[in-house]
């Protein structure tokens, strides 16, 4: 069965002409995420502007523009070998979103909830990654299942110094790992990916 990424692949190269409203409805169709609600947020993190292909924006124009009129912009000066891979790269960029990491967690042993919806979850997962609506304050807990298979409504200690080492308090009242933005800024993907392996290692030697 293929993944997420490669269903949007296909999509990509079959797409006579990507435009940001055709872009919203393949995203919508196979992640279920609609990215047309996420520019419409103002909570949500503002766009990035990392990817070469808006160097030419001044910081003005850029403020002024939204998440869509981004999309639309790049979208049409991008190669016309266009590749899913690299309008996930610019969904990242300008909605905060990274599906490719996305579809590379429908086997991991972790729910996550992000942006005001779950984006993956499953009734084997053994712990829950919050990261809100703006991905400045992230989560982490236990799920019922966890509790069934362990016997324990604790988080392990070892993610809780795997975590605590990144920055993350630990609270015992509500028995979850919490880390806010010192700067308020989203967390990047760095980050995000150190979170998710530690989850993964933690999921594999409950498993093992």
């Amino acid at each position: 069965m293929s993944t997420k990424a490669e269903q949007m692949d296909e999509r990509v190269e079959n797409e006579n002409k990507l435009t940001a409203a055709s872009v919203e409805r393949i995203v919508f169709t196979i992640f279920d995420i609609s990215l047309q609600s996420i520019a419409a947020d103002p909570k949500a993190p503002g766009a990035r502007r990392s990817h070469p292909v808006f160097a030419a924006w001044t910081e003005q124009e850029w403020q002024a523009a939204g998440k869509e009129e981004l999309l639309d912009y790049a979208l049409v000066r991008l190669p016309a070998t266009l590749s899913g891979e690299m309008v996930r790269q610019i969904i990242n960029d300008v909605y905060r979103v990274n599906l490719s990491g996305i579809s590379a967690l429908e086997a991991s042993t972790f729910s996550l909830f992000s942006k005001g919806k779950w984006i993956k979850q499953n009734e084997n997962d053994l712990f829950v990654l919050n990261t809100g609506s703006t991905d400045t304050e992230v989560t982490v807990s236990v799920t019922e299942h966890f509790i069934r298979q362990t016997g324990s409504g604790e988080l392990p200690a070892g993610l809780c110094v795997e975590l605590e080492a990144l920055g993350y308090v630990y609270l015992p009242e509500k028995n979850q790992l919490n880390y806010a933005s010192p700067d308020g800024r989203p967390v990047d993907d760095v980050f995000k990916k150190k979170t998710i392996g530690a989850l993964e290692n933690a999921g594999q030697q409950i498993q093992t």
